[in-house]
């Protein structure tokens, strides 16, 4: 995926109940021989407001630097709705990785195989 800008933003939620991935970012992607999977649900956003949903995709996540990262394969959401950021990581992705996030030191934490 090609940054938006200098930085790739990637904030984490802890209290989001799902992975989010834009849909500006997903079609930065280029990923048109992945179909996206129906999604029957509503996605609510922060004040309440109903969010249009334009899928599920699995993709694999790595973390972290070579020798140590760590790579899971995650289900994000594609939502239709402008943001700043490519992806919001929230609980599942956590959850995946086994992550503990320090907000006071600015820090994910978590195991690698090595």
């Amino acid at each position: 995926m090609t940054p938006r800008s200098s930085q790739l933003c990637w904030p984490t939620m802890q209290g989001s109940s799902a992975d989010i991935l834009f849909e500006e970012a997903y079609d930065e992607m280029q990923l048109g021989d992945v179909p996206l999977e129906a999604v029957h649900t509503y996605l609510y956003g922060f004040t309440g407001e109903v969010v249009h949903l334009r899928g599920m995709i699995s993709l694999s996540l790595t973390l972290g630097i070579t020798p140590i990262r760590k790579t899971c394969l995650l289900k994000f959401l594609v939502v239709d709705i402008p943001s700043a950021y490519n992806v919001i990581l929230g609980r599942p992705m956590l959850n995946a990785f086994q992550a503990v996030i320090s907000t006071y030191h600015m820090k994910i934490k978590f195991p690698v195989s090595r």
